[in-house]
């Protein structure tokens, strides 16, 4: 094998992907081994794309003659638009325009295939019964819909147009194939930072995790979103579904991945500055008569330099106080929010139940429960 040299710089840079590493592994044993995990794995799926795209991004940077690794074979565009999630309006394919389109079709899609089944006169009576929707809560807060997790699975646009209701029936295979290509890529990487003297331990021993129960409501979409709409108005009906994703995102920021990832963990503090940004942008462009008022935003969470750090590996001139440091992360982002490494979770924690409990009005659990499909599975 050809010896790299680093600089001090890319030495801190690659720690910072390594301690990812191991939290990432470790949320991934977590789930696999709980009794939820298939729940679960829906508030990992945009940051899997994440660190996924980022570190073989950053990887390639220092060893440039690395081989394409089987994830990124197979599913390269689908792990990019994993990661694209993350930033909903901000994703430059398509921007706004783009999200939108791509939840109006798979609410399309996902009526197409509920209804596939239902053939003949009395079936096609119950059609107006069969749900289409799943939305997963923790307590009164939604957390996931299976609209918004086929843009989280990487499913683009132009796959979702073409598929069929037997293309959705194997869904599931996919995701499967792609978790374990995760699994596998993070292997390699494991390998990889080995032979820069880091360790990423991949079967580690996780003790019983006090993850909080997720509940399970089906819906009739349609009935969804216009019950969802009317205490936002004014609202137009094609944001609707935007909003709801960014609840998602947002809700699973403060209920879940602490649990998975650990409150002191640096890809946490990555996963909810991405989420406070991109999902409070995307809602003071699409509700901000309801959210302006009651989130108060600090300046440093708004800071384009502060985003970028957490949204890649590579430092830039921002690493070179960090060389030496016990905690580089945390010098670097105190350096660019201008606070504490404390005082930025805690903001953070507080701007994303501001945002949770805004929402609260037009998407809680008990608020929905009308909206019931009867056909459906409710717990």
């Amino acid at each position: 094998m050809m010896v790299v040299a680093l600089s001090p710089q890319q030495e801190v840079e690659l720690q910072l992907v390594a301690a990812d590493a191991n939290d990432l592994v470790r949320a991934h044993r977590i789930t696999a081994a709980h009794p939820q995990g298939g729940i679960l794995v829906y508030a990992m799926l945009p940051l899997m794309g994440f660190f996924a795209e980022e570190s073989y991004r950053y990887l390639r940077s220092v060893r440039p003659e690395l081989p394409t690794p089987p994830l990124f074979c197979e599913f390269r565009r689908a792990v990019t638009k994993a990661r694209a999630g993350l930033k909903l309006f901000d994703d430059n394919d398509g921007y706004a325009d783009g999200v939108i389109d791509l939840l109006k079709l798979a609410h399309e899609k996902s009526v197409e295939w509920f209804c596939e089944p239902h053939v003949g006169p009395f079936r096609r009576f119950l059609r107006r019964y069969q749900p289409d929707l799943g939305v997963f809560f923790v307590g009164e807060d939604v957390t996931a819909t299976s609209h918004a997790s086929l843009p989280a699975f990487g499913v683009t646009r132009d796959e979702l147009r073409d598929f069929t209701p037997a293309d959705l029936d194997n869904l599931g295979a996919r995701v499967k194939r792609y978790s374990y290509l995760v699994g596998d890529y993070t292997t390699t990487l494991a390998s990889q930072l080995m032979n820069f003297g880091l360790t990423v331990d991949t079967s580690p021993e996780v003790s019983t995790v006090d993850t909080p129960p997720i509940t399970h409501n089906d819906f009739i979409g349609a009935k969804f979103y216009d019950l969802v709409r009317t205490p936002l108005e004014p609202i137009d009906a094609s944001l609707v579904a935007p909003v709801t994703m960014a609840a998602g995102h947002i809700n699973s920021a403060i209920r879940v991945l602490p649990a998975l990832l650990g409150k002191h963990s640096n890809l946490l503090l990555r996963a909810q500055l991405l989420t406070a940004y991109h999902a409070g942008e995307a809602l003071r462009q699409t509700i901000p008569h309801v959210v302006e008022h009651a989130v108060p935003v600090p300046s440093f969470l708004c800071k384009r330099p502060l985003r970028n750090v957490c949204a890649h590996y590579g430092l830039r001139g921002a690493g070179p106080p960090a060389v030496g440091t016990t905690d580089p992360f945390c010098t670097v982002v105190q350096q660019l929010a201008g606070v504490s490494g404390a005082t930025l979770r805690d903001a953070l924690s507080e701007t994303l139940e501001r945002y949770s409990e805004a929402l609260r009005g037009a998407l809680s659990k008990s608020k929905l429960a009308t909206a019931r499909a009867r056909l459906g599975a409710n717990s």
